[in-house]
């Protein structure tokens, strides 16, 4: 719909009988579709740590193609509100008036693509364990309950014998978003996928998983206390456990001028398994 300047008019989607949301006229309907999902997040209809609707269901919904589908939820993962995964739906990671903009990471992604595995640790280093002590600053409410649930649920997974990467993952990127500081967050999704095959690496290391899960509760419970120095401690261990298992799961050793060592880590972790 349009007046006579031949501007398009933005109307509110309505419902039909049918109870499919009716969209109004425009040119970019993935924007409608996208911007209405946007407010229902920022309504609480699908609450962060909850899946917002898949691309079946939004073309269910709002009687749109899959393309227009699929471009819509490209927006809100773009816009930081939901992370999708293969296997599972979108997860609602943050409202509407928690977004911020942030600046495109693919420059870093194409700068940090070939590095080895020495560079991409020491830059976790450099960046996680500052990002940890700043989330247990900064980190709200919802950030806490977000991470309290993935925790559980990582836990529950190294339990039942199922995959973790997958949920590590997840933990990781919503500390980075408990920090309230945009670049921290762009800088660690740049590298999320070389770090989610490193993670899928040390799957069958049953030392790794257990570990893994007690570095996530004791991160979630130093993030509560809002205890900055102990979250930083536990981030590092935390990475360099991590970093000790794709070691040991491919027999190698990273190295890099300046490193912790842990060697006597390694060497706990074998004895105990």
């Amino acid at each position: 719909m349009s007046d006579k300047s031949g501007e398009v008019k933005h109307a509110t989607p309505e419902m039909s009988r049918a109870g499919r949301t009716v969209l109004p006229g425009r040119r970019n309907l993935s924007q409608v579709v996208a911007s209405e999902i946007e407010r229902r997040i920022k309504e609480g209809t699908y609450p962060v740590g909850h899946f917002a609707p898949t691309e079946r269901e939004l073309m269910a919904a709002f009687g749109v193609g899959r393309s227009t589908a699929r471009e819509a939820m490209r927006v809100l993962v773009a816009a930081g509100l939901v992370d999708v995964r293969p296997g599972r739906g979108p997860l609602v990671l943050r409202t509407t008036a928690q977004h911020e903009q942030r600046r495109d990471p693919l420059d870093l992604s194409s700068m940090l693509a070939d590095q080895s595995l020495a560079d991409l640790y020491e830059f976790r280093l450099l960046l996680e364990v500052e990002t940890a002590s700043s989330a247990a600053l900064r980190r709200t409410a919802e950030d806490l309950e977000v991470l309290q649930r993935l925790a559980g649920q990582f836990r529950l997974a190294v339990q039942s014998g199922l995959p973790t990467s997958e949920l590590d993952q997840q933990f990781h990127l919503v500390v980075a978003r408990a920090s309230h500081n945009s670049v921290y967050g762009a800088a660690l999704s740049a590298v999320s996928d070389k770090l989610h095959e490193a993670r899928t690496m040390t799957e069958t290391i049953g030392w790794a998983r257990e570990t893994g899960a007690i570095g996530h509760t004791d991160l979630v419970a130093r993030i509560q206390a809002k205890d900055a120095q102990g979250a930083r401690r536990v981030m590092a261990n935390h990475i360099l456990s991590g970093l000790a298992a794709l070691e040991e799961a491919h027999g190698i050793e990273v190295a890099w001028p300046g490193r912790p060592d842990n060697r006597q880590r390694r060497a706990r972790h074998r004895g105990a398994s």
